[in-house]
């Protein structure tokens, strides 16, 4: 005997596109002049106007990180740092280096202190910068741009500000003050290598793709 269902057949829907690191290189305008639009997942459109080279190692190196980003994602990421970077004079890897070291450009991290997004900035140091919603990449990413920034130009007159700059980002400048140098954390030691390490690799990654110089 035939059985019949007299319920409706639920609609599957197909699984949307995976957009390629590569296919995102492709519509990139290699002359930086030209916006395009890519046709993103879910039916958004992300409107570029990028070179190709540097953006897109710092995209691959997201990735990398973090495996929950998709491409077209990670490559926004990628053009809003070098924006924020730029508007206040950083050099961009450097701030892409420690953002990854902080959080792998992940908006939604939360650490077991209480750090928040990508640059996992506390609630008071958020306030202090003046970031109402730090939950908000392009609110965090700025806050931490500005942080940074501040480091940068307090140890401007040693030998080494990036290296204290990024001590201090991690350890608060007091400690770095306290001790006159990197203090004797493991933790910020290891932070301070990793930073470096990662900021070296994005450089090199830049040239071998298109990009110049540090940037």
């Amino acid at each position: 005997m035939l059985v019949t269902c007299s319920l409706p057949v639920p609609r599957v829907e197909p699984p949307q596109p995976v957009v390629s690191l590569d296919a995102l290189g492709d519509l990139i305008p290699s002359d930086g002049a030209r916006t395009v639009a890519i046709e993103a997942p879910l039916g958004l459109r992300l409107l570029l106007d990028a070179p190709r080279g540097p953006e897109l190692a710092l995209t691959r190196s997201i990735l990398q990180a973090n495996h929950r980003v998709e491409p077209v994602r990670a490559l926004a990421l990628a053009l809003e740092t070098r924006s924020v970077a730029r508007a206040r004079n950083l050099p961009v890897d450097f701030l892409a280096a420690l953002v990854l070291q902080e959080s792998a450009f992940s908006p939604h991290a939360l650490s077991a202190a209480g750090a928040i997004g990508l640059g996992q900035l506390t609630i008071g140091t958020a306030t202090w910068l003046g970031v109402d919603h730090p939950f908000d990449p392009r609110a965090n990413l700025a806050g931490a741009a500005d942080y940074l920034s501040m480091l940068l130009r307090r140890y401007r007159r040693h030998d080494d500000p990036v290296v204290l700059a990024a001590a201090a980002y991690n350890a608060g400048p007091g400690a770095v003050d306290a001790y006159h140098g990197i203090p004797p954390y493991p933790e910020t030691q290891a932070y301070v290598r990793l930073v470096l390490y990662r900021w070296g690799r994005l450089v090199s990654d830049a040239q071998g793709a298109g990009g110049a110089q540090r940037r």
